[in-house]
Parts: C-alpha cells; sequence; structure tokens
C-alpha cells in the first residue's frame, strides 16, 4: 500500500512538473522578440543591406525598412534553429534559463531581421529539444520530447492569434530544429483548418531535411492538404530547402528521420509516415533550378565585416554559383560553388562550415538563411498582393521604399524617397508607360483618366511598384 502511495505522489508530482513546464506567452520574458516588448535587439536594428564588390568596396546601398514594430497588414512569425552552448548527452527538453539568451537574439535577427520588412516580428523562445532528440531510434521517447517542443510554440502562435492577430496575414518563416517544429504544428493546426491556413501567406522553413509527398506530388506526405510552393503566387503553401557545396554527396543516413515515427502521427504531428518506395522529399524549385546561375546576395550580419556603417547587414553579389541537385527520391538540396571574379578580394565566407562536425551530413547548413533570404524575400513579394488583397494599401506605404500621396489623388502627386537617382514612371494595366520622369519629387496627373494606375520607381537597386487611384 505504501509503495502504491508513493508510485501516486510521484505520478502527481511528475504532472505538476509537466504542467509547470508548459510557457505562459502572456510573459514577455518567453518572447525573444514581439511588438509589445520595446527595447528589444530587433526592434531598433538597421536592416539596410550594403552591398560590397570585388574590391571591397561599397557598390550599392539597399534599403530595408524595420517593420518589427509597425503594424504592415502584415506579421512574422519566426521560430528560431537550435541554440544551445552545452552539451546534452540525452533526449529531453531544454528549459529557458539552460540556453544562452543573448544566442539565441542574434540568431534571430542574423536569419530573420530582413524578414521585418513585411511586418511586425513575432519570435518565441521555446524549450528546445535537444540535438541528440532528432537522431536514432524513432520510439515514445523521442515523440514525447518533440511534442512537448511543438505545445511551446502551438500555444505562442494561439496567443499571437487570439490576442495579437486581428486579421493579419501571416509569414511563418524557421530554421533547422525551428523548421521542424514549425511544420508539425502545421500539421497538428492548420492542415485542416482552412481558417488557419488562409492566413498564411507562406511558410518558409529552411534547413529541413525532409518534408515529403506521394511521389512525383506535392501533397499528401508530412500534411494532407498544405502543398509545397510550386506556383509565383501560390498562397498559405510550404516553401523549403538545404544548402551543400558542390558535388557534396547529400548524407541522409545519419539525419533525423522523425518522418518515420508512427507516435508523431499517433498525436497528429504528421498525417502518416514517410514510405521509401512511393514518396520523394520536397525542396523549393521556383527561384533557382537545376541549371546553374549565379547567386543573388549572399546575405550575412554587418557585424562579421568592418566598413558597413549603420547598415546592419552586408551582401556579397554573385560571388557563389547555385543550382539545385536531386540525388535520389529522399536526397535534394541546393549545390553552392565559389566563383570569384579575377583578383576578386571578397572571401569565402562557407570555407569554414567545411571545419565543422557535422559538415559531412548536413553541409552548409548553418548558412542556409544567409544563402537563400534574397530569393525568399522575393518569393514573399510576389506572392504580398495575391494573397493579401485587403490589406495591401496599408503594406505598400510600410514596405516600399517611397511613399507617394495623396492617394487616391486627382491633379497631382508627391513622391517621398530616400533614393537619389531613380526613374518614375506611371503605368497604366495594360503595362503602357504614360508619364516618366526622373528625380522628381512630384508629377502632374491631371491628364489622367479615372482609373487604377501603377506608379514604379526605378534605382540601380530596386524595382517596385505602387498602386494610384486617379479620381
Amino acid at each position: 500500500m505504501k509503495n502504491k502511495l508513493n508510485i501516486l505522489i510521484l505520478i502527481f508530482f511528475a504532472i505538476a512538473l509537466n504542467l509547470s513546464a508548459q510557457l505562459d506567452y502572456t510573459n514577455m520574458d518567453n518572447w525573444a522578440f514581439h511588438p509589445d516588448k520595446p527595447g528589444t535587439m530587433m526592434a531598433n536594428y538597421n536592416t539596410n543591406i550594403v552591398v560590397v564588390n570585388e574590391f571591397m568596396e561599397i557598390d550599392s546601398i539597399i534599403f530595408n525598412i524595420n517593420n518589427s514594430m509597425t503594424n504592415t497588414g502584415i506579421d512574422v512569425f519566426f521560430v528560431h534553429p537550435t541554440v544551445l552552448d552545452g552539451t546534452f548527452t540525452t533526449r529531453r527538453n531544454t528549459e529557458l534559463h539552460e540556453q544562452p539568451e543573448f544566442y539565441v537574439l542574434a540568431t534571430i535577427v542574423g536569419q530573420a531581421g530582413l524578414l521585418c520588412k513585411f511586418g511586425r516580428m513575432f519570435a518565441p523562445r521555446y524549450r528546445q529539444s535537444t540535438p541528440l532528440t532528432y537522431f536514432g531510434v524513432n520510439d515514445e521517447i523521442q515523440a514525447e520530447v518533440i511534442g512537448e517542443t511543438v505545445k511551446d510554440i502551438k500555444a505562442a502562435f494561439l496567443h499571437y492569434l487570439e490576442n495579437h492577430n486581428n486579421g493579419n496575414k501571416i509569414i511563418l518563416a524557421a530554421h533547422s530544429q525551428g523548421a521542424y517544429i514549425t511544420a508539425l504544428m502545421l500539421r497538428n493546426l492548420a492542415d485542416s483548418n482552412p481558417e488557419i491556413k488562409d492566413k498564411i501567406i507562406i511558410a518558409a522553413l529552411g534547413g529541413m531535411w525532409q518534408i515529403f509527398a506521394e511521389k512525383y506530388d506535392f501533397t499528401g506526405g508530412w500534411m494532407e492538404n498544405i502543398e509545397l510552393c510550386t506556383e509565383n503566387n501560390q498562397c498559405g503553401c510550404i516553401l523549403t530547402w538545404r544548402c551543400f557545396k558542390e558535388g557534396q554527396t547529400i548524407d541522409i543516413a545519419n539525419s533525423p528521420k522523425i518522418s518515420a515515427n508512427q507516435n508523431l502521427v499517433d498525436e497528429n504531428y504528421l498525417y502518416r509516415t514517410y514510405n521509401e518506395t512511393n514518396d520523394w522529399g520536397l525542396h523549393d524549385f521556383l527561384y533557382y533550378s537545376e541549371e546553374t546561375n549565379p547567386l543573388r546576395y549572399y546575405i550575412l550580419p554587418s557585424s562579421q565585416t568592418p566598413f558597413a556603417g549603420t547598415a546592419g547587414f552586408v551582401a556579397y553579389d554573385s560571388l557563389y554559383n547555385i543550382r539545385l541537385d536531386r540525388q535520389a527520391d529522399d536526397r535534394v538540396g541546393f549545390m553552392l560553388d565559389f566563383n570569384p571574379k579575377p583578383n576578386d578580394l571578397r572571401e569565402d565566407d562557407l570555407i569554414g562550415e567545411e571545419e565543422h562536425d557535422l559538415y559531412d551530413m548536413w553541409g552548409y547548413h548553418r548558412k542556409d538563411y544567409n544563402i537563400y533570404v534574397w530569393a525568399l524575400m522575393q518569393q514573399i513579394e510576389q506572392r504580398i498582393d495575391n494573397c493579401n488583397p485587403t490589406k495591401i494599401s496599408d503594406f505598400e506605404k510600410a514596405r516600399k521604399s517611397f511613399i507617394i500621396y495623396p492617394n487616391p489623388a486627382t491633379n497631382q502627386v508627391f513622391i517621398d524617397t530616400d533614393l537619389i537617382d531613380y526613374e518614375i514612371q506611371i503605368i497604366n494595366l495594360s503595362g503602357q508607360i504614360l508619364l516618366s520622369d526622373r528625380n522628381t519629387r512630384k508629377i502632374n496627373i491631371s491628364g489622367l483618366a479615372e482609373g487604377v494606375y501603377l506608379v514604379r520607381i526605378k534605382s540601380r537597386e530596386r524595382v517596385e511598384t505602387i498602386r494610384l487611384l486617379v479620381l
């Protein structure tokens, strides 16, 4: 009887301990970044990008507005990768006090900081699973530990939806462990819930070893309904990528295989387990294909360079080549090749990754976002209007490097921009350029008929467009 009582007491305390471990996201301490948490690293970060040429000189500046505290009608919900500074030899969840807070914050800024051009940043902290959890036997312990991590992110996302979303569209973004957890949450929460799915512009899940589907299809595996992004204007889809060195064999022998864990299916975190015969791994192919192309803008935080000034990021354009390589149904990734110009002074930043203990397995995994964030941003841009039609005017004003006012207008419009050398064009919906001028701050539109027009600004750094209603 005494032994039974002791067992009941132990079970009670175990349950109580588990309940107390669940994070409370009304507490701002459990958010790395949040619009209601002023003074964070992200809140005041300069998200402009300095482009450095082969002579290690500043070639141009890409202006990138930091809207991390501004409601644009779009929110960014980012789940950071594994950031732990200890050696963990067991499969378990880590409490926040065991995690290096500064490095968590710095990692989020370095990977997702540029995404703040689109809107407010929500980045929860969470009880990370130790890396060992993802490898080895697929059993109840693995599912239990990962499940607790998913519960944190699910709780954070639900808290955000219930208290802060207010009808906004959402960019979900994550990397590595964060990507796995976000994908599991998507399956559990949104895969069969159109109301939540319709809020999502894109789920950008970098660094996953495998999101799978039925072979030659883009759904029916990890997810039942949510598809991989296969069109540039597709909404509510998943985009995922991984990066390796050109010529490297993609090694999956020791990679995470949680997609084989039936326990995660039973908990509704996976639609079904992976079938080696009938399934294939998915990977983004919309921006870069199997054809070798120069990599546009390999981007690093400016703290890694001595001359960026106040800009928060530095970009190297066309320093690498990139192509998509599918080596097998379950082995696909981007291949990077260092390709400097003659006498190029820019160094190969990826060379250091080859010294990492896990390089043979994960390649350039830690640099997935540095390599692909520019392509990701372009893909998000292409989806904005199609996926967020009710918020276009609010978002356009917040995200662009130029503003036109008044809008609607009758006789003239004014241009407010931080660009110096640019061309302004007013275009009808048939693509005809009706008015054009350079470096002007005012345009006479009295000759235009009533209707909707596009105002395009063209500079060396960018081409951007805003809609104008003429009355």
